[in-house]
């Protein structure tokens, strides 16, 4: 994770850009938390809430245990009213089409 946060400042962040990381055994930590911009994707950092997974999804799948924990952070982010019950998630490929993370 730290490696991750020194790299997004090597790049001009102020601090690691996903608000929430999950790490290759489920494990969540807080990033830039809920109540902070991202920065990940430019036009949604706004208005989303962003998750990375630690790891190289090019190369190999995620674990179950990540999508589990996952859906633990968003019901939790759900119930706590940072997101509404009707979110729709989207990969990093899917807003930048360009980028050569499945994310």
């Amino acid at each position: 994770m730290l490696e991750v946060q020194r790299d997004h400042m090597r790049r001009g962040f102020s601090d690691i850009g996903p608000n929430f990381l999950v790490g290759g055994n489920g494990d969540v930590f807080e990033g830039r938390g809920a109540n902070v911009f991202g920065a990940m994707v430019t036009s949604w950092n706004r208005r989303s809430i962003s998750i990375m997974f630690l790891g190289n999804y090019v190369l190999f799948k995620p674990i179950e245990v990540q999508f589990n924990h996952t859906s633990i952070l968003l019901d939790t982010l759900v119930r706590e009213g940072v997101l509404k019950p009707d979110y729709i998630l989207y990969g990093q490929c899917q807003l930048l089409p360009l980028t050569v993370s499945p994310g």
